[in-house]
């Protein structure tokens, strides 16, 4: 069990509220913008996000010897959790994660902004997407969601059965089928940061969308995710700055490198590098750290 402290807390609340701001933004102006167009190229760029997500810790478990199901996932995930999560585990396991999620900040910071819909979107399409990259035989059954109207708890179950793979498949899945098998002895996962988890996810949300607007509708989608990026921009604008007068503090750079998951100038920003498009990165070089001077209290 992490430990944090007062402030640090309010510091994983900005950086986790700022990703669900960033996502709802970007969501929000392909739709207005594009229609049920918009919101098709949404749905595929969510899944792109997550399959994207699923990959890399695929990668990753695989090259520190993890074998790949859900107890393995489900324990070393890609970034550390926010504390205000409430969670009923019932079950995890090799083979299945049952578990009610009672309290989600995300879904909280959607609702409260009045995007359910744009969250409802996001749930449908992001865990069986991450999932299945991950392992690619593992069934998503999400029967309840914080964002869907008249439910009050997410349903997880989460099922990976050997009967439904191949002997490859389960060799790497399970324990029992690789007799070989040891993970050793000095093993350890470092979940990493919370600034660097969410600037991570910051970027890919972006990214992903942004990508799937531009190459499925052209000058149209561009026009969105401009706007987008000037919503997005704005809305962080205006929370941190809340955020920083309910604890008596300037908005000033020290603020928002601990509090905000995009960093201060596009140079930084090294994790462009990988997800390098030229439209893309112009466009959030522009509308966004261009203007980061904006953020700063005069």
């Amino acid at each position: 069990m992490n430990e944090y402290t007062k402030l640090e807390e309010l510091q994983i609340a900005n950086l986790q509220d700022s990703w669900s701001i960033i996502y709802e933004e970007m969501a929000s102006a392909l739709i207005q913008q594009c229609g049920i167009s918009g919101e098709s190229v949404l749905r595929q760029g969510i899944r792109d996000y997550g399959i994207e997500r699923g990959t890399k810790m695929r990668e990753r478990h695989l090259s520190m010897g993890l074998k790949l199901n859900l107890k393995n996932l489900f324990s070393y995930f890609d970034l550390p959790s926010d504390p205000r999560f409430k969670r009923e585990k019932i079950s995890l396991t090799p083979q299945q994660r049952l578990s009610y999620t009672l309290v989600c900040p995300i879904a909280q910071q959607w609702i409260s902004d009045g995007n359910k819909h744009l969250g409802r979107i996001y749930c449908e399409e992001f865990h069986h997407a991450c999932f299945s990259a991950y392992a690619e035989k593992s069934q998503t059954n999400l029967a309840k969601t914080l964002t869907e109207d008249g439910d009050n708890y997410c349903c997880f179950s989460v099922y990976l059965r050997p009967g439904n793979m191949t002997e490859q498949e389960r060799k790497e899945a399970f324990e029992e089928y690789d007799s070989d098998y040891c993970l050793s002895e000095d093993f350890q996962y470092d979940l990493g940061t919370h600034k660097d988890g969410y600037n991570r996810l910051s970027i890919l949300i972006i990214y992903f969308i942004a990508k799937e607007a531009i190459s499925q509708l052209g000058e149209h989608g561009e026009t969105a995710v401009i706007q987008g990026i000037i919503q997005l921009r704005q809305h962080l604008m205006e929370f941190m700055k809340a955020r920083a007068e309910a604890i008596d503090v300037p908005c000033d750079q020290r603020f928002l490198e601990k509090n905000m998951p995009l960093r201060l100038t596009f140079a930084e920003e090294t994790l462009w590098n990988e997800y390098c498009d030229s439209k893309i990165t112009t466009l959030i070089k522009k509308y966004f750290y261009d203007k980061i001077d904006e953020f700063f209290e005069e």
